[in-house]
C-alpha cells in the first residue's frame, strides 16, 4: 500500500488475502475483545487514504478446519480503493512547498481561462501531494530517532553540562506537534466523512431541506402587508444593482470569506490553500470567475 500511495499519482485498487481482520464483525468464533494488529492496520488505511470496496458474497472466506467450539471464521479477502487526494493545510506552513507549487503555478498552460485554472489546481495538487510524502518521512525518521536523541542530550546536561542536543530535540518535536495539530484540526473538520457530507442520499436531502427553507413565499411592505408577487418583491433600483458587474475586489472576498478548513469540493483543495497561495494565483483566480461570471467560460 505504501509503495503504491508514494507512486501512483492517480486512484488505484488493493485487492486479495490480507492475512488480517479489521474489526470484530469480520470474525466469528476465537477470542473476543481487541483484534491484535488491527488498529495499526486501520491507521494505515486511514493514513493512505484507503476505503473498503463493497463486496456480494460469503460474509467469511477463511476457516480454521476445526470442530465444534473451536471453529473460527474470518474474512480475509478483500479490497480496498483509495480516494482522490485531498490537499492537506500542514504542508502550507513550509515555505518549500509554496515555491514548489509556485514554480508550477508559473508554467505556462494553453486554453480557456477555466481550462488554465482546472490544469494549474491539479499540479498544486500534485505538488502538495509530493510534499506531504516527502514530509511524512522525514518525521517518521525523526520520531524514530526522538528517544535516542532525548537521552544522549540529558546524559550531556548531566555530565557536560552542555545542552544542545537536547535543545535541538525538544524544537524539533515542537514543530513536530504543531504539524500534527493542524492535521488533526483538519481531519475534524472532514464533515463528508464524519456527518454525512457526501454524494449520498442524506446530503442530497439535507441541501434540499435547506433550500425549502431559504425559499422567499412573500415580502412584508411598509404599511404591514404581504406581498407574493415574486415580480414585484424588487424595486427598479434593486434590479439595477444585480444586473452591476462583478468586481475583482468582490471575488477576493468571497474567498477570504470561505472557512480556511471548511470541507472542500471534488477536487480536494481546501480554502486555506486560495488565502496562502493568493498573492501569485489571484490573478488566475480572479480572471477565471469574472470570465464564468460574465459568460466567457464554462465553470
Amino acid at each position: 500500500m505504501r509503495i503504491c500511495y508514494n507512486n501512483i499519482n492517480s486512484v488505484y485498487q488493493c485487492s486479495g488475502d490480507f492475512n488480517k481482520v479489521d474489526y470484530q464483525e469480520d470474525k466469528w468464533g476465537g477470542s473476543k475483545g481487541r483484534i491484535p494488529g488491527a488498529a495499526l492496520f486501520n491507521k494505515g488505511k486511514a493514513e493512505h487514504l484507503l476505503m473498503d470496496i463493497p463486496y456480494k458474497g460469503p460474509r467469511f472466506t477463511w476457516c480454521n478446519k476445526r470442530e465444534y467450539h473451536s471453529v473460527v471464521l474470518e474474512r480475509l479477502d478483500k479490497g480496498y480503493g483509495s480516494r482522490p487526494y485531498r490537499m492537506e493545510a500542514w504542508n502550507l506552513d513550509y515555505e518549500e512547498c509554496i515555491r514548489l507549487v509556485h514554480n508550477e503555478w508559473t508554467e505556462p498552460v494553453l486554453g480557456s481561462a477555466t481550462v488554465r485554472m482546472i490544469c494549474k489546481l491539479s499540479r498544486a495538487r500534485n505538488c502538495m501531494r509530493l510534499c506531504s510524502i516527502s514530509k511524512r518521512k522525514e518525521w517518521n525518521k525523526k520520531w524514530s530517532d526522538f528517544d535516542d536523541n532525548l537521552v544522549e542530550g540529558l546524559h550531556e546536561i548531566e555530565t557536560k553540562g552542555v545542552t544542545r542536543t537536547f535543545t535541538t530535540a525538544y524544537a524539533s518535536q515542537v514543530e513536530y506537534a504543531k504539524v500534527s495539530a493542524k492535521y488533526w484540526k483538519q481531519r475534524a473538520k472532514m464533515k463528508w466523512n464524519t456527518e454525512g457530507d457526501t454524494c449520498s442520499k442524506y446530503f442530497f436531502n439535507w441541501v434540499k431541506g435547506r433550500a425549502d427553507r431559504n425559499y422567499i413565499a412573500g415580502i412584508k411592505i411598509d404599511n404591514g402587508e404581504w406581498n407574493f408577487d415574486s415580480e414585484e418583491f424588487l424595486s427598479p433600483n434593486d434590479r439595477d444593482a444585480l444586473g452591476i458587474r462583478f468586481t475583482p475586489k468582490e471575488v477576493r472576498t468571497a474567498v477570504f470569506q470561505l472557512g480556511p478548513l471548511k470541507s472542500p469540493g471534488p477536487d480536494g483543495i481546501p480554502a486555506i490553500f486560495f488565502h496562502k497561495c493568493w498573492h501569485f494565483i489571484k490573478h488566475d483566480v480572479v480572471g477565471t470567475v469574472l470570465a464564468i461570471l460574465k459568460g466567457n467560460s464554462s465553470p
